[in-house]
């Protein structure tokens, strides 16, 4: 009998990682441009601080849940589920005119936040060696890391130079991009669960 593999970097990790970029990325470059949007709609600064605020009580709330139905029901569905959100709030924030319609679109927004990084986590502590958990999840964070240095830059030269409904097509590509890596992932929740 030979013994658990502990190597860390697989096809299957590399996928999780390339996958969880590509995610954090579609957030992160509308992350200096959102309020900036909502002012050229000539929404109050109050309720601009209103709406953003809104997207981390969605995903705070969606979150218990999302780990509940992950083990449920399986990883790949939440994180699938995850970069189908982004991609559809990506594309409604260019169709949103009003405070209602930012507010609604960043509950969306939110929820998704709320359904990806829970079950990706849950993923990573599925396939990484048990001596390598935490390393795993370091570089799974790093993904995000590394999107949240890029991701406003590009984001707002993207909007500077092209516009908003351009900056909001490259936030869906990248949540589209994120989803076509998410399909090939297998499902890793324990068969005892499900």
């Amino acid at each position: 009998m030979s013994a658990p593999s502990t190597r860390l970097v697989t096809p299957e990790f590399l996928l999780l990682w390339s996958s969880a970029f590509a995610f954090f990325f579609s957030f992160h470059l509308l992350l200096p441009i959102l309020p900036l949007h909502a002012r050229t709609l000539g929404i109050p600064e109050s309720q601009i601080g209103l709406i953003v605020g809104f997207f981390a009580l969605s995903s705070m709330t969606v979150r218990p849940w999302a780990g509940w139905a992950a083990d449920r029901y399986g990883r790949r569905p939440l994180l699938i589920t995850g970069t189908l959100i982004f991609l559809a709030s990506s594309l409604l924030y260019g169709l949103s005119r009003t405070a209602a319609a930012l507010l609604l679109t960043r509950l969306l927004h939110g929820s998704g936040m709320g359904c990806y990084p829970t079950s990706a986590t849950a993923v990573v502590a599925d396939i990484a060696p048990p001596d390598r958990r935490g390393e795993a999840v370091g570089f799974i964070g790093a993904a995000g890391s590394l999107a949240l240095a890029l991701g406003p830059f590009l984001g707002a030269w993207v909007a500077e130079r092209f516009g908003f409904p351009t900056l909001f097509a490259t936030s869906a590509a990248a949540a589209t991009c994120a989803m076509g890596l998410t399909i090939f992932l297998r499902e890793t929740a324990p068969q005892r669960r499900r």
